[in-house]
């Protein structure tokens, strides 16, 4: 059936989704989160060799560690994206099954 008021209803739904995602992406380009929390790491006393001999808690007491990606067993990243988000490569960042 040509039903206009499904149309109308459709074409409404469409456009304000779009303006939505318009306007979360200027909000992000404009107004971007504040991520100086991610440089208050834990202070780390090493040995001479730069093994670690006591870790400290950060400012939140929380422990926070810098580690280089690589050195992350790649299975890490299996696993966190399976128990996260299993359609991560499949989607641009929302989810709209979820």
């Amino acid at each position: 059936m040509n039903n206009p008021m499904r149309k109308w209803r459709i074409y409404t739904s469409a456009v304000f989704l779009c303006v939505l995602a318009v306007g979360g992406v200027a909000l992000d380009a404009f107004l971007p989160p504040c991520l100086d929390r991610l440089n208050d790491l834990s202070t780390i006393v090493t040995d001479r060799d730069g093994r670690p001999l006591r870790i400290f808690l950060n400012s939140t007491d929380a422990w926070r560690m810098a580690v280089d990606p690589s050195a992350v067993s790649p299975n890490f990243f299996t696993l966190l994206l399976a128990y996260e988000d299993r359609r991560f490569f499949q989607h641009l960042g929302v989810d709209p099954i979820a």
